[in-house]
C-alpha cells in the first residue's frame, strides 16, 4: 500500500476529503488556509503560502508548514509509532497528518483549529490508508 512507510509518496484523497478540505480552505473559522492535491497542486487563501510553494523544493519539510502539521511525516514515522490525526467536517476528512506521540497534542490541536466544529480521530496510519484505499474503490 503506498505511502505508508515513505514520506514521499502521496495516496490521492478521496472525493469527499476534497470537498471537506475545500470547505475548510474557505471557512474564514477554520485555521485551514491551505490543501494539497497530488500529485502538484496548492489551492491556498495564504498568498504567501502560493509563493512559497511556487519556489519549490516541495518536500515533507515545506508540506508540512504549508498544511499546518507540527512535524513532518518523516519525523513521526522516525518516532517509530506514527499516528494519523484526522479533522472531520462535511462528511469527510477535511485535515489529516501524521504525529509521534510526543507531538500528539499538537495534531490534535492542529486537527481541531482545522475543523471547528468537527471531530477529531486519532488512528493508525495503516486504518487511514485502508480507508482511502477503499474509497478511492483501489
Amino acid at each position: 500500500m503506498p505511502g505508508l512507510l515513505d514520506p514521499s509518496v502521496v495516496m490521492p484523497d478521496p472525493d469527499d476529503d476534497l470537498r471537506a478540505q475545500l470547505a475548510q480552505v474557505a471557512n474564514p473559522a477554520s485555521s485551514k488556509d491551505a490543501m494539497f492535491i497530488p500529485p502538484a497542486a496548492l489551492v491556498t487563501t495564504n498568498p504567501a503560502k502560493a509563493k512559497q510553494f511556487s519556489k519549490g523544493p516541495v518536500d515533507d519539510e515545506m508540506m508540512a508548514k504549508l498544511l499546518g502539521y507540527p512535524e513532518t511525516k518523516r519525523q513521526a514515522i522516525g518516532s517509530g509509532m506514527p499516528l494519523s490525526v484526522q479533522g472531520i467536517a462535511g462528511g469527510g476528512v477535511a485535515h489529516e497528518g501524521l504525529s509521534s506521540f510526543g507531538k500528539l497534542p499538537a495534531a490534535i490541536a492542529a486537527a481541531r483549529a482545522a475543523v471547528p466544529g468537527g471531530q477529531v480521530r486519532v488512528t493508525t496510519p495503516l486504518a487511514a490508508l485502508i480507508r482511502r484505499h477503499n474509497l478511492l474503490g483501489l
